[in-house]
């Protein structure tokens, strides 16, 4: 069993208060026991908050209503989390206009959603990945009408949904124009509040922790595999509601940074390298770092000193 650990600093090693982009007073944090309890519902004032300066953005871009496919930016807008995320075949998806929400799902997700707080209208299919694009075609043209209507999805840079063929040509078989909604959705999401702040202070302390714990117990003749499944499993244990696949590896020198853990052991003077991550409360948190097994030479420090 893991211990609770209070984490009383940020995540960066800074003692210097934090504060939000909207806020210029400091933030001062919370001490984070670990492990920590599940996220729970965003408050209805931060979705509120969410959806007014997106819709903010989508009139000042002159979009009509934006078609939501990804699982970052369904949870961000609606609130609303589901397991359907773990397979493709009945895709969940929202739809965003001046006035309303409207989620799409398949019959399924009836019950889940008959369960969560109701702050979004719903719409459901039977069927599978075609009938829910049919589904959501029909959406927007009950909210905003066809011919002229400007429609956004969220799909650009960095940004990559579940939208389909079926999707595309039907929002256009419409008389719609089809643009990106990557924009402005990275312009709301790019501003934290203190509600975003807490939970990715948390989602970093669940990693740190995770981190320091494992390399601490590394010693020379475990493998690659043995340290990443530890520290994956002591993500997990701490408190991550996602984790994504993970890497450790073990060089004296150069390495490849696209390689899966493996069966390579762990030697006096190795390094020891892994870029690992977690998601908590739809908040990432990717950090990378570098051990050494025993003492650095002069070289060594000269180098990491410069």
């Amino acid at each position: 069993m893991i211990p609770p650990r209070e984490c009383r600093s940020r995540n960066d090693g800074s003692n210097t208060p934090m504060t939000s982009s909207r806020h210029s007073e400091p933030i001062v944090p919370a001490a984070i026991e670990l492990p920590t309890h599940p996220s729970g519902a965003t408050p209805n004032a931060e979705l509120e908050s969410r959806l007014r300066r997106l819709r903010a953005e989508l009139a000042e871009a002159e979009i009509d209503a934006l078609v939501v496919t990804e699982r970052n930016n369904f949870e961000y807008l609606t609130g609303h989390r589901t397991m359907t995320w773990s397979y493709n075949a009945r895709p969940v998806q929202a739809l965003v206009t001046p006035s309303d929400v409207v989620v799409i799902g398949s019959t399924i997700e009836q019950r889940t959603i008959a369960a969560s707080p109701q702050r979004f209208q719903s719409r459901f299919y039977h069927g599978y990945a075609e009938e829910g694009a049919r589904e959501t075609i029909e959406a927007v043209a009950a909210a905003v009408g066809s011919r002229g209507a400007r429609i956004a999805i969220d799909y650009g840079q960095d940004m990559l949904g579940r939208g389909s063929l079926t999707l595309v040509d039907g929002i256009r078989a419409r008389g719609c124009e089809l643009v990106s909604g990557e924009a402005a959705l990275w312009r709301v999401r790019m501003i934290k509040s203190r509600h975003e702040v807490e939970l990715k202070r948390i989602s970093l302390a669940i990693v740190d922790d995770a981190f320091d714990a494992v390399v601490a117990q590394a010693r020379p003749g475990m493998t690659e595999a043995d340290f990443t499944r530890q520290l994956q499993a002591r993500i997990a244990l701490n408190g991550a509601e996602r984790l994504d696949p993970i890497s450790a590896l073990f060089m004296s020198g150069a390495y490849d940074y696209a390689r899966p853990s493996g069966l390579r052991v762990l030697k006096e003077h190795d390094y020891i390298w892994t870029d690992f991550r977690s998601c908590y409360g739809g908040y990432s948190a990717d950090r990378n770092r570098i051990a050494r097994v025993g003492e650095p030479s002069e070289r060594e420090r000269h180098l990491y000193g410069t």
